[in-house]
């Protein structure tokens, strides 16, 4: 496996799930990093390969590059040479409908055909937004065996995948932050929803953050511990 499992790291947390769950089903095998699409192109996957796509979307929207993406999976995935070789990848349920919907006129264009074609063959596994208390005592014993879900276990709410991903940190971590650093991520919040992009550069950031910050200091109104 390639890079190391952080403790905090909400990205290594799920590469942790995926290398586990693979670990159920494969043998020990090599899990590859996203520059995964450069080996598919170089013919380079050994078989009992992993290919893990965290945030499946970024490789499979573009229109063009999305179904090249696509064909050389659907390739590698009908080769018995090259097998076996398990496919795992993470997607929001937004970018799933859009991926996967048929377009309403048959004669319009359709720009996700092949990426549809691949969502078709995938075991889809939807993550609830909250574990349920029957749900939590019939996976006690997966729980326990796991020491990371042992420590999300005691997220309120049921909120296991939530506390995975390091969402409830990052609120916490937002709640707590000084006035300036709210400001560098409204003013990134706000670029992303209007549009700019996965990727914001510092120049651009130094430019609108102080937009967001009032002309007096804040005060304090909490005291951290």
């Amino acid at each position: 496996m390639i890079g190391e499992l952080g403790e905090h790291d909400a990205l290594d947390l799920e590469v942790h799930q995926a290398f586990t769950a693979a670990q159920t089903t494969v043998e020990p095998v090599p899990v590859l990093p996203p520059a995964v699409v450069e080996a598919l192109r170089g013919n380079r996957l050994a078989a009992r390969s992993v290919i893990w796509l965290n945030e499946a979307q970024f490789y499979l929207q573009a229109p063009q590059a999305g179904e090249r993406v696509a064909t050389a999976l659907q390739g590698l995935l009908a080769d018995a040479s090259r097998g076996p070789v398990l496919v795992l990848g993470s997607m929001w349920p937004d970018y799933w409908r859009r991926l996967t919907q048929v377009p309403t006129d048959p004669a319009g264009h359709d720009p996700h055909p092949v990426v549809r074609a691949l969502l078709g063959r995938a075991e889809e596994i939807t993550s609830p937004p909250r574990f349920t208390d029957r749900q939590l005592a019939d996976l006690a014993q997966t729980i326990k065996a796991d020491p990371r879900l042992r420590s999300a276990r005691r997220a309120p709410g049921g909120q296991i995948t939530q506390e995975l991903a390091g969402a409830l940190e990052l609120l916490r971590r937002y709640r707590h932050a000084d006035a300036a650093e709210q400001a560098l991520l409204w003013a990134a919040m706000d670029a992303h929803r209007l549009g700019h992009g996965r990727y914001l550069t510092e120049s651009f950031l130094r430019h609108v953050a102080p937009g967001y910050l009032d002309e007096q200091p804040a005060t304090p109104t909490h005291q951290r511990t």
